[in-house]
């Protein structure tokens, strides 16, 4: 049974092969006129989060708005199409192939893993973090490195925590310059609040980022969210090790 549906699922993927290259090749040449200082990783990640919102694996209004902003250097309706094959491919044959489905806890240990389904439940589990830390332990402070297209500062229920608590919840965002340029004008232009955030322009192991965060507000006294995510494998491994222990000696909670 499971090499029939399989059978099956490499039928409907080869006779929507055009459809999938030709969307594929769009993508490929848009991404040419993303600036070179600028995240592509972020990209990627970003358009994984709006796909999972629009096929209601996981809500996220702000990465789908994103990406229609972001459709100078993303053809968001190139990747629709493409998402939009693997899911009916799915739905008929319970083959996953290009479709971003998020498992069930359950499921997790037996997984197949592909790159996007890992970015994917990594998305899930900091989901889950800020949900304890945020709105059941009072974090009130979260920093991101490599923030990139990142979309955590903008959700509705942080946003919704702001108006009411007199002690906002603060996020620092720390990037490279062309990313954070780029992502503080598509945040205007999107009409996001983000009185609460703070763009931190800075590369691991080049700038002095400790000093640039202290500037922009960081209290090193109160509960911090650090938030790391798929950085590690792009950076010398000395400057993790640095990170991690300018992080041990600053960051008191």
């Amino acid at each position: 049974m499971d090499y029939l549906r399989i059978f099956c699922a490499g039928a409907l993927y080869a006779v929507s092969s055009p459809i999938i290259l030709v969307s594929a090749a769009q993508i490929l040449w848009k991404q040419r006129s993303l600036p070179d200082a600028v995240s592509k990783t972020g990209l990627q990640v970003i358009s994984i989060k709006a796909a999972l919102s629009v096929f209601q694996q996981r809500e996220d209004k702000v990465a789908e708005l994103f990406m229609k902003h972001l459709e100078e250097f993303y053809p968001w309706r190139a990747a629709l199409r493409v998402y939009s094959i693997a899911s009916l491919i799915y739905s008929v044959t319970g083959v996953e192939g290009l479709f971003d489905r998020i498992p069930e806890e359950k499921e997790r240990k037996n997984y197949s893993w592909s790159a996007s389904k890992i970015v994917s439940l990594r998305i899930c589990m900091i989901d889950e973090l800020i949900q304890d830390e945020v709105y059941q332990n009072n974090c009130s402070q979260i920093l991101v490195f490599g923030a990139g297209f990142d979309t955590t500062a903008y959700q509705d229920k942080i946003l919704m925590e702001n108006k009411k608590n007199e002690k906002k919840i603060k996020v620092f965002e720390l990037d490279k310059a062309a990313t954070q340029k780029m992502k503080k004008k598509l945040v205007k232009q999107a009409g996001f609040e983000h009185s609460h955030v703070a763009y931190i322009e800075a590369e691991l192991g080049k700038d002095t980022w400790v000093d640039k965060l202290m500037l922009a507000g960081f209290d090193t006294q109160r509960k911090t969210i650090i938030l790391f995510e798929g950085l590690a494998y792009y950076i010398q491994k000395d400057d993790v090790q640095e990170t991690f222990l300018q992080l041990a000696y600053y960051i008191q909670k």
